[in-house]
């Protein structure tokens, strides 16, 4: 059939088949996209009665509109009228091939965090037929879908019921797979959602184990063997296995359908609750603390001088402390951006350390008057809101280095932290004894870390006011080197114009002081964004968060790494460990939100968007993320309506016109995508516009051709968003293009493993 043309569906290729029919990939001529086409056995569909019956089960199963069931758009037939079913195709692979590659591969073989998170969206996504009044009854490997963004597909919904409730159609064909149908269907019996339930406990029974429970050399002993045995035990087929887990695989599995669940809510909370668990206990999937003897939130310091110029001076000096303290073993640090988010406001100490889970807070005030000094520090017991220790400092400007250190060391000492040579050393280390070029360092960070296109250039010019003053000051070098980062990472910049001058200022950093770690970060990031050495950016990151463990930037980086190598549960495990030093972090948040999109977790997406909404209700990235999260999920009214809310926060940032443009083309809007199209075009003669952006609609409008012309430019470009060539939603209609593997190999990548 390859190559034939039915209706306006051009046929590519044949995916596979069995008894519910043949599947072939296509492409839909007028909206050109790709999609599947299933064409049902001529039995099923024979007479008048049965080919309604299918209509109306395959209208019922249409209005499944689920992220974990695979959408149908339609039914037609062929000029010699067999029927068949328009659904959309996804890259990726059966859970039959998975559970087959597994059991020679190891290197793909399915993790318990894994399993739990599949049986949890088939859960969810059964749930959601079940309330419909909609039962499956041929759940197996073979029709559920894992795609290359480990979102999972439920396929053939209705179809089961097409064949009949008994377990074989009047030519005596059988209508399911025996080894996966429960007792009561075996017997003949009217099926309900209990059904489901028990080939659900199948299919997880044989993904712990790679082996099903009831087994035979034959069909009949499959049958004796599912009506007459029990399954053996899991512990000696994989020691490793929760034990709740074993009683939910065991309690789907039970004979009388009235002992089973009585519904997949109940399965979706226990395997929320063990997957949480997994998250925290498995090791090679999630970090943790370890010897962790106090803990500390350092709050903004007050500016009591009257002036708000001099508010860079008050901040610096508390990101000064947060730096100095976060280098010492067993000393938890909340990371600056948690911090800072209670500047300006009159929470209650203790309700801040309860909200940051810290032991004592550190809050003080400065007033700076020319160049006297007076500076109020208290240091404060979360449990009970006592002061462990206070001091107040007047001193002359020149003394602020003194002042840090004494600080520092009675923090320590109040914690009963005893400090090691080395980080002694590192906490009273000065880095300048020009306080000039340290008041030019603060005021560039303070810019700095606004992060916006104008802050971070003018940060660059107080960054090299700074080393005018004093040329071997590390510190303004590293300030640089993240300034331009910044640029090329936040699509300000042509990331080929700053990229080197931010590699240049880090390695200049390290030649004056090979201890700064956080120029090595700069390095390792460049490594991975910029040179696409993905084994050097690994080890790179490895090798930090051996010296660096607490830090929230390590751990956030590192997730992104394995987000971009297609290894989304590292991804989410690290950044959630990130927002456990940094727990009121917006970006880290956004970043967990985006990757549990990609994931088609999409709930769970939604629920981080909340919480960075609390935290910065007009952050126009929230809206985008949010946007294309509706996009993924074919919502296209409501992922309309929030782009064009981040549109108007973020001033028509490019990349978000680039988002609207694709759901315009995706919804069949070609004449506005096309006007965004021209407005992206505009904006990049007197700017920077990413490729990437430019091939992401024109890939949505089906013209392939233009759509690898601007990758291949965004190549030559190191267009950042090319990283998420693996796992961008815009980039699946091009991933079957022999061209797409080509790219790949020019940035050494290879289609990843889940």
């Amino acid at each position: 059939m390859t190559d034939n043309i039915i209706s306006h569906y051009k046929i590519l290729e044949k995916l596979g088949s069995g008894g519910m029919g043949e599947v072939y990939k296509a492409e839909d001529t007028k909206l050109k996209r790709l999609v599947a086409l299933k064409f049902l056995p001529a039995e099923f569909t024979r007479d008048a009665d049965s080919k309604r019956r299918f209509i109306e089960e395959a209208r019922a199963a249409s209005a499944l509109d689920h992220a974990n069931i695979c959408t149908i758009h339609g039914i037609d037939e062929t000029h010699d009228g067999q029927l068949f079913i328009i659904m959309a195709y996804y890259e990726g692979e059966t859970l039959k091939n998975r559970l087959k590659s597994g059991t020679d591969d190891k290197k793909r073989s399915l993790t318990l965090l894994h399993i739990t998170d599949i049986s949890n969206q088939i859960a969810q996504g059964l749930e959601k037929a079940h309330e419909k009044g909609i039962v499956h009854r041929d759940i197996k490997p073979g029709n559920v879908i894992l795609t290359v963004t480990g979102q999972v597909k439920i396929l053939d919904f209705g179809l089961a019921t097409v064949a009949g409730d008994s377990m074989f159609t009047r030519d005596g064909i059988m209508s399911g797979t025996i080894a996966y149908m429960s007792p009561e269907q075996l017997a003949g019996e009217i099926v309900d959602f209990r059904s489901d339930i028990w080939s659900f406990g199948v299919l997880l029974y044989e993904m712990l184990c790679g082996k099903l429970p009831f087994r035979g050399e034959s069909d009949q002993a499959i049958i004796y063997s599912i009506l007459n045995e029990y399954p053996e035990p899991l512990t000696p087929l994989n020691e490793r296995i929760p034990d709740q887990l074993k009683a939910l695989v065991f309690k789907c599995l039970l004979e009388n359908p009235a002992s089973r669940f009585q519904s997949f809510s109940e399965i979706i909370g226990l395997l929320t609750r063990i997957k949480k668990e997994l998250e925290v206990s498995v090791s090679d999937d999630r970090p943790s603390f370890n010897g962790i003897k106090s803990s500390i939130a350092i709050l903004p310091f007050a500016n009591l001088s009257g002036d708000p110029e001099q508010e860079y001076f008050c901040d610096g000096l508390a990101e000064e402390l947060i730096n100095m303290l976060a280098q010492i073993e067993g000393l938890r640090v909340v990371a600056r951006t948690s911090s800072f988010a209670f500047k300006g406001k009159s929470d209650d100490i203790r309700s801040i350390g309860q909200k940051l889970n810290v032991e004592a807070v550190l809050e003080g005030s400065i007033r700076k008057t020319g160049n006297r000094l007076r500076i109020t520090v208290q240091l404060i017991t979360v449990s009970d809101g006592f002061h462990k220790w206070s001091e107040r400092y007047e001193r002359q400007l020149s003394d602020i280095f003194t002042i840090q250190d004494e600080i520092s060391l009675n923090i320590t000492e109040k914690l009963k932290i005893q400090l090691l040579g080395k980080e002694a050393a590192a906490v009273t280390k000065q880095y300048t004894s020009n306080v000039e070029a340290y008041q030019m360092y603060l005021k560039g960070n303070f810019l700095l870390n606004r992060m916006t296109d104008t802050n971070c250039r003018k940060a660059i010019e107080y960054f090299n006011r700074a080393i005018a003053k004093d040329s071997n000051y590390s510190l303004p070098y590293w300030g640089i080197s993240r300034g331009y980062f910044i640029l090329g990472m936040y699509f300000y910049v042509n990331p080929k114009e700053v990229f080197p001058l931010a590699r240049k200022a880090a390695i200049r950093a390290l030649e004056i002081d090979d201890t700064l770690w956080q120029a090595k970060h700069t390095l390792t990031a460049l490594k991975f964004i910029y040179d696409w050495d993905w084994k050097g950016a690994k080890e790179g990151y490895e090798q930090l968060l051996k010296t660096n463990p607490s830090s929230s930037l390590l751990h956030y980086s590192y997730g992104l790494y394995w987000g971009i190598m297609g290894r989304l549960e590292r991804t989410i495990a690290e950044l959630k460990f990130a927002l456990e030093i940094d727990p009121l972090s917006t970006n880290y948040y956004l970043n967990l939100a985006l990757w549990l999109r990609r994931m088609g977790r999409f709930q769970e997406a939604r629920e981080e968007l909340d919480k960075c909404l609390e935290l910065s209700p007009d952050h126009p990235w929230i809206y985008w993320i949010k946007g294309n999260t509706f996009v993924a999920e074919s919502r296209y009214d409501e992922g309309r309506d929030m782009l064009k809310k981040a549109l108007k926060l973020s001033r028509n940032f490019p990349p978000i016109l680039a988002s609207l443009a694709w759901l315009y083309a995706r919804a069949g809007n070609v004449a506005e995508a096309e006007k965004i199209l021209r407005n992206l075009n505009r904006i990049k003669r007197t700017g920077f516009v990413g490729s990437f952006q430019f091939a992401k609609i024109y890939s949505a409008l089906g013209d392939k051709d233009r759509a690898f012309e601007y990758l291949n430019q965004a190549l030559e470009e190191r267009d950042v968003s090319l990283l998420h060539i693996l796992t961008d939603d815009a980039a699946v209609e091009l991933r079957t293009d022999s061209r797409f593997r080509h790219l790949l190999r020019k940035m050494k990548l290879n289609y990843p493993e889940h």
